[in-house]
């Protein structure tokens, strides 16, 4: 669950407060205006996160190159192929 303050009150707890509540709640929403704005997320996680989206897409490639659906090729073989497809 995560917890939500104002940028108000973000500027009025101070960073020892924000790392005890994101040790809490694993992250803080921040809102403007009432509506949500920012996310806070200690940068370890956020690093995490990265990994994990880089990871995914690596999968996905090896996914789509064993159907058949991407391919690997030099910049010499993309041209050609690409020639080839606009000379049809």
């Amino acid at each position: 669950m995560s917890l939500v303050i104002s940028v108000n009150d973000l500027k009025r707890l101070g960073t020892h407060t924000i790392e005890e509540r994101l040790k809490a709640e694993h992250e803080i929403v921040v809102t403007s205006y009432g509506k949500n704005k920012y996310a806070l997320i200690e940068y370890d996680e956020l690093i995490r996160m990265q990994e994990d989206r880089l990871e995914l897409a690596y999968l996905k490639v090896h996914e789509q190159i064993e159907k058949g659906e991407s391919w690997v090729e030099t910049a010499d073989e993309h041209i050609k192929r690409v020639e080839k497809l606009l000379s049809k």
